[in-house]
């Protein structure tokens, strides 16, 4: 339940850092993925002694990761990625 409000943190995080500092040098894709990624390690961190629940936060950090590292090293335009994005859309 908590890994589905994450889709919302970006758009708002993204917007509300274009309202107050749009000058920032720094895509605002950084810094939301960044914080997304600090919220995931911290709920790593207090989850750990939970037996249950254990890989849940840490597998999702992964796949945040797995999806994030083309957008932060823009290859998003690249070939690969596109037959991806298209295969992905399909399913």
């Amino acid at each position: 339940m908590i890994a589905t409000s994450f889709t919302f943190i970006d758009p708002i995080l993204a917007r509300f850092i274009g309202m107050i500092a749009p000058e920032l040098q720094i895509s605002n894709q950084w810094i939301t993925f960044g914080f997304i990624n600090v919220i995931l390690i911290a709920l790593s961190i207090i989850d750990r002694n939970n037996r249950k629940a254990k890989w849940v936060y840490p597998s999702l950090l992964l796949l945040y990761l797995i999806i994030e590292i083309p957008i932060y090293f823009d290859l998003t335009g690249l070939n690969w990625w596109q037959s991806f994005a298209d295969w992905f859309a399909s399913i």
